[in-house]
């Protein structure tokens, strides 16, 4: 049975409820707002939701849920590395994420981290 608010039974939640403002900006998965040039992009539907991206390419490719990334590239999951460390995490393991600064958690893996600043990269605490 499909449960949107219960991740581990996630189907059909994609592209409810969501903001894309700017050129290239992706506001996939319910609910999510991503403000800036490609904001949110390469993000799979059903696994993101309650996020806020806000800057160019800030979210790229995270896999996360009630998470806030603020700046270029904050956020964001550029390397193979990172987006394979992040695709066999259960959806009941992720806690939310924020990530303020220029590349601020960029390529961050790990779930309910902090980062603030430029380059931080962000362990779970």
């Amino acid at each position: 049975m499909d449960s949107p608010q219960d991740p581990n039974k996630r189907t059909t939640l994609g592209k409810r409820n969501n903001i894309a403002i700017g050129s290239g900006a992706v506001a996939g998965g319910g609910r999510n707002i991503s403000i800036g040039e490609n904001a949110g992009q390469n993000t799979t539907d059903n696994w993101n939701i309650h996020n806020v991206n806000v800057g160019s390419q800030a979210g790229e490719a995270s896999k996360k849920d009630y998470s806030v990334a603020v700046g270029y590239h904050a956020g964001a999951i550029l390397s193979d590395a990172a987006k394979k460390a992040q695709a066999p995490i259960a959806d009941g393991n992720r806690a939310p994420s924020v990530y303020i600064g220029k590349e601020a958690g960029t390529d961050s893996a790990a779930y309910g981290g902090i980062g603030t600043g430029a380059l931080k990269k962000c362990s779970r605490y």
